[in-house]
C-alpha cells in the first residue's frame, strides 16, 4: 500500500482545511517545494498535490504545481479544479509521470471522462469519489450529486475507471479516524484500486486502512501535526500476515524492499501467483513451506 503525503496549496502556501472549509484553515508553510523535498526524503511513495484555490474557483497555483512536479523525484498526482477534458489533457501532456484527480468532470461529463481514460490510460486518471454519508459530492464538496457511492463506483468502473480517491468529507482534517465501513465496501468492488483519504490520526489508522483493502493512503493533518511519520506509516502499509497451522503472526517487510508486483498464495496445488491491486504483497499464506522474500523475487524452501 502506497503512503501519499498531501500538499494542499492556497495562496502559494501549504495549508490544511477542516472538512474543506476555507474559513477554517491552518498554514503549515510558505515554501511548498521545501515541504515536498521533506516528504520525499522521509520516503513518500507519491505526492498528492491539491490546488485549493482552483478547487474553490478563487485563483490558481498552477505555476507552483508545475514547479513541484518538475522537481519531484517521486510520482505526483494533481487535484483541484480540473473540470474540462482540455485542462486535464494539457496538464498530463506537459508533465511526464504525473496523474490527475478528477471529480466534478467525472459526474458532469461522462463522455469526456471516457475519452480521457482512453487517451491517457486508467492509471493516470484517478476519479475522486468524495462523499458524505455515502452520497457523492462535487464542486469542492459544495454540490450533492444524489449518486450513491457504490452505484457511482460501479458505473465508473463500467466506463473504464480503475483508480479512485475516496474521501469522507465529514472526517477530512479532523484526525478522528477513517470511515472504514464505506472504505471496505468500495475496496471490495471488482476492478478498483482505492486510495483512502480523510480522518487519519495515527500509524494504527494506516494499518486499519490497509486491512480494509486500500491501495494507498493520503496523509494530511496528522502528518503535519507530528501525529504520524511517513516511516511509521510505511511500516503499517507493509505489514503482512502469515497464517500457519498454529496461528497468525505479523510479518514486517524491510523498508528497503520495493513493492512486489504480485503476491503468492500457497495452496494444495502449489504456489499460486495472484495480482496485487496495490502493487505490494498484502498477504503471504504459508503451511509447512518457509518462504524467503528476496529483492524482486521469491524463493521457496522445503
Amino acid at each position: 500500500m502506497r503512503v501519499i503525503p498531501a500538499i494542499d496549496l492556497m495562496g502559494g502556501k501549504v495549508v490544511r482545511l477542516l472538512r474543506g472549509n476555507p474559513a477554517d484553515k491552518t498554514v503549515y508553510g510558505d515554501d511548498p517545494v521545501a515541504v515536498m523535498r521533506r516528504w520525499e526524503d522521509d520516503g513518500a511513495d507519491m505526492l498528492h498535490i491539491v490546488d485549493l484555490d482552483a478547487t474553490l474557483g478563487s485563483g490558481s497555483n498552477l505555476p507552483l504545481v508545475r514547479d513541484i512536479c518538475r522537481l519531484a523525484a517521486v510520482p505526483v498526482e494533481i487535484a483541484g479544479g480540473l473540470r474540462t477534458q482540455r485542462a486535464v489533457s494539457t496538464l498530463l501532456d506537459s508533465i511526464d509521470g504525473s496523474r490527475t484527480v478528477v471529480g466534478t468532470l467525472a459526474f458532469a461529463d461522462r463522455p469526456a471522462l471516457r475519452s480521457l481514460l482512453a487517451r491517457h490510460g486508467p492509471r493516470r486518471i484517478v476519479v475522486s469519489v468524495d462523499h458524505s454519508g455515502g452520497s457523492i459530492l462535487v464542486r469542492g464538496w459544495q454540490s450533492d450529486t444524489g449518486v450513491r457511492l457504490l452505484d457511482g463506483v460501479r458505473s465508473l468502473v463500467a466506463d473504464g475507471a480503475r483508480e479512485f480517491l475516496l474521501t469522507d468529507v465529514g472526517r477530512d482534517g479532523t484526525m478522528e479516524g477513517p470511515d472504514l465501513d464505506w472504505l471496505r465496501q468500495a475496496c471490495a468492488e471488482p476492478g478498483t484500486a482505492v486510495i483512502a483519504s480523510g480522518g487519519i490520526s495515527s500509524a494504527a489508522d494506516v494499518g486499519r486502512v490497509r486491512e480494509a483493502g486500500a491501495a494507498g493512503v493520503v496523509l494530511g493533518r496528522a502528518l503535519y501535526e507530528g501525529r504520524v511519520s511517513i516511516g511509521e506509516a510505511k511500516k503499517e502499509a507493509c505489514r503482512c500476515k502469515t497464517t500457519s497451522s498454529v496461528g497468525t503472526y505479523p510479518l514486517i517487510l524491510p523498508s528497503s524492499l520495493p513493492p512486489l508486483p504480485v503476491c503468492s498464495r500457497l495452496t494444495g496445488r502449489g504456489l499460486t501467483t495472484l495480482p496485487s491491486s496495490g502493487g505490494a504483497a498484502d498477504e503471504v499464506v504459508m503451511t509447512s513451506v518457509a518462504i524467503t522474500l528476496l529483492r524482486g523475487r521469491r524463493q521457496e524452501q522445503q
